[in-house]
């Protein structure tokens, strides 16, 4: 019997490497004048890039497409260091290197 295996390609830059280029396209991109609303809906408990879903979705298809997607402990690190971080969109960015890994 064999079992069949996608071959995952793990990324040549570090966790901290990626969170460092993840937070600079989300900086780039977000509108910094109106997270305001995002921050309220979280009671303020977050500040926010101010990214749609599907704008903060888009950059980390793209960046895990380009890099790849860490495994084991490189995977624990990263959504670490991803909660690390203040702003909320970078949470969810751990969150999907997760889901995009596990499924």
């Amino acid at each position: 019997m064999f079992i069949l295996t996608r071959s995952i390609l793990q990324p040549a830059i570090t966790p901290e490497q990626i969170v460092e280029l993840v937070s600079g396209l989300y900086s780039e991109k977000g509108d910094p004048t109106t997270p305001e609303g995002q921050s309220r809906y979280m009671k303020d408990r977050f500040p926010y890039y101010d990214l749609k879903a599907q704008q903060w979705m888009a950059i980390i298809r793209e960046v895990f497409q380009k890099q790849g997607k860490y495994g084991g402990a490189e995977l624990y690190k990263l959504v670490r260091l991803c909660f690390e971080e203040e702003c909320r969109e970078m949470h969810y960015t751990g969150l999907q290197m997760l889901e995009k890994r596990i499924s």
